[in-house]
């Protein structure tokens, strides 16, 4: 269970998910159902992002696993990918692909910082280069 005051519910209440659709409109293809939605993949880097999953844990795991990781086994990541445990999740390798097919790197970039400024401009904390520390998210 995810609780009332942790920040995964202040973003999804907050943030404004719609506009990433019409961001990536011209690489979708009518009738094709996408395994990846456009909204999970802003999601997915929105995390990566605020709590920093792209750092090395432990030397014998790679960044890709961690995240891979820390998606599969926190609730509140979970709960805010609306994904329910038991349910798989998507592999970082498969998303990072997915962002590919909708518009690339740079075009994912423009749509992280539009939902960065969002959280400003909503009074959430967040942090333009990312790098959360624990007890950051709870100031």
């Amino acid at each position: 269970m995810t609780s009332k005051n942790h920040l995964v519910r202040q973003l999804d209440s907050a943030l404004d998910y719609s506009f990433i659709l019409d961001e990536v409109e011209e690489y979708c293809r009518p009738g094709i159902s996408y395994m990846i939605s456009p909204e999970f993949i802003a999601r997915y880097m929105l995390l990566i992002h605020l709590f920093y999953l792209n750092r090395p844990i432990k030397a014998n795991i790679t960044i890709e696993k961690n995240i891979d990781d820390q998606m599969q086994d926190n609730a509140a990541y979970r709960w805010f990918l609306k994904s329910e445990f038991g349910e798989p999740l998507p592999e970082y390798d498969r998303v990072m692909q997915a962002r590919q097919d909708f518009g690339g790197d740079k075009k994912w970039e423009a749509i992280l910082d539009r939902l960065l400024h969002q959280c400003a401009d909503k009074g959430l904390p967040y942090k333009e280069n990312g790098a959360w520390d624990n007890m950051d998210m709870w100031e």
